[in-house]
């Protein structure tokens, strides 16, 4: 070989090379800081310039182009939006936005503009369905913020616990007669300090709880499956969830977009988890047997107060499916929503109360130890 062929090689390796690791580093950079708050904030921008005064009839790519050139101005380098308009960009040369938006946005974004394509209304669909979706992952965090202060209010007072059972154990063994009639609250007292020595083994068992329902919630199907929807909490949570998502896109397919009930189920059913469909499988078997109205989608996603309000709409005036799925639309965030802040707030609160009659027991036993051994 040539040292100018050499030469020519060596280069295409090294561009080769410099290519893989800008597409890695740029992969990296979108999976860490795209999440979902990030895609809703891209959508409602989007949507934005797409709506704006004299942009009527813009392409996506056209306006893709705006937001590339505001996100370069701004230089921010804690975000990945100019890296997503990019990818978006060269794929909508030969591909559709919402083939475009694949694994870059979350799924439920990808079937919504999907389903919105065919919709003249589509802006003003994807704005109101990002709406929507921004207010429960609003109240989600509201939800991890609740539950995390209580676990961490009573976890502190099970460690204040474990140190007054130090001090009453002390006093118990250098002063036994004084500390002969005090009636120490034993259960709390060896709760904080079977913590406090478990904690290695605690946290690990944890982390692999919470990451086996992140994995297992979304793919597990079994008959047991229906049971512990209606019984195991992450499972009702994840139902409702579920619920508000899929009859959202569903409304918004037949709704706006126009579509039948069974095309519009057999393409969710395309971008779907296996839970989702599990749901949607037996619905298609509904649709199939002939099942009129809205029992074609008693499956068991919808709550039983939702399911009665998605028949009434159905049997109601025109007896139209799409009036009743858009009332399910509508009626199911504000549900789930107001769910999520009861039961968060309740659990909160119990905890709270918890950690205070923990803190308070403890620091009584600390004083009288501390008098036993003055």
């Amino acid at each position: 070989m040539s040292t100018e062929n050499r030469y020519m090689l060596s280069q295409q390796t090294e561009d080769a090379a410099k290519r893989e690791h800008s597409t890695f580093v740029t992969r990296a950079k979108i999976k860490l800081l795209f999440g979902m708050k990030a895609q809703i904030q891209f959508i409602e921008n989007l949507m934005q310039v797409l709506r704006g005064a004299g942009n009527e009839g813009m392409t996506d790519a056209a306006a893709l182009k705006i937001m590339r050139e505001i996100y370069l101005h701004e230089k921010d380098l804690l975000s990945a939006n100019l890296e997503v308009c990019d990818i978006l960009m060269e794929r909508l040369v030969e591909q559709s936005m919402s083939s475009a938006m694949e694994g870059l946005f979350n799924s439920n974004f990808v079937m919504l503009f999907r389903s919105a394509e065919e919709s003249s209304n589509i802006v003003e669909s994807i704005n109101a369905a990002s709406i929507t979706v921004a207010t429960v992952k609003k109240e989600q965090r509201m939800v991890v913020f609740k539950l995390v202060g209580g676990t961490f209010a009573l976890l502190a007072a099970l460690v204040c616990a474990n140190y007054a059972n130090i001090a009453y154990e002390m006093a118990l063994t250098e002063e036994p007669q004084k500390m002969m009639f005090f009636d120490a609250p034993l259960f709390i007292l060896n709760s904080g300090t079977l913590l406090v020595k478990a904690w290695p083994f605690l946290v690990p068992l944890c982390i692999g709880l919470i990451a086996m329902h992140i994995y297992w919630l979304p793919t597990w199907t079994s008959e047991l499956r229906r049971s512990a929807d209606r019984y195991w909490p992450p499972c009702i949570l994840y139902r409702r969830l579920t619920a508000i998502r899929f009859f959202s896109t569903l409304h918004l397919m037949t709704g706006e977009a126009g579509l039948s009930i069974k095309i519009a189920l057999q393409q969710m059913k395309a971008a779907a988890t296996p839970y989702d469909c599990m749901h949607i499988d037996q619905m298609l078997d509904n649709v199939e047997a002939g099942v009129g109205g809205a029992s074609q989608f008693d499956t068991g996603l919808l709550t039983a107060r939702l399911n009665i309000y998605l028949k009434m709409a159905a049997e109601s005036g025109k007896g139209s499916i799409e009036d009743a799925l858009k009332v399910i639309s509508k009626l199911g965030p504000e549900e789930t929503i107001k769910a999520l802040k009861y039961a968060s707030t309740f659990i909160m609160f119990i905890m709270i109360l918890m950690a205070l009659y923990v803190g308070v027991q403890s620091g009584f036993t600390a004083i009288n130890a501390a008098r036993a051994l003055i």
